[in-house]
């Protein structure tokens, strides 16, 4: 089992038969928390699903393959902002 897991040939995310979510809803939901004043409870609505499970991927629990980068202005000399590709929340 390690070496399956450690070579990525385990089911992860919508491939499961249990998912309820697609790596893109994920991907949506991971974007709704970081950049709007949503409440995880609203969240969960919206997607039909418990906020229990919204709480496991803002705490990378769950779906942690699903990468967001928030596209932040960072003011510090040090670092240049990150410009990432915007995705429309819901294509």
């Amino acid at each position: 089992m390690r070496d399956m897991i450690e070579k990525g040939r385990s089911l992860k995310g919508s491939k499961t038969s249990q998912s309820k979510l697609t790596e893109k809803e994920v991907f949506q939901i991971k974007a709704l928390l970081s950049e709007t004043n949503l409440t995880p409870k609203r969240i969960a609505s919206l997607f039909d699903i418990c906020t229990r499970t919204i709480s496991y991927i803002q705490h990378d629990g769950i779906w942690k393959h699903v990468n967001y980068v928030a596209n932040r202005k960072n003011n510090s000399k040090s670092k240049k902002s990150v410009g990432w590709k915007q995705l429309s929340l819901f294509d």
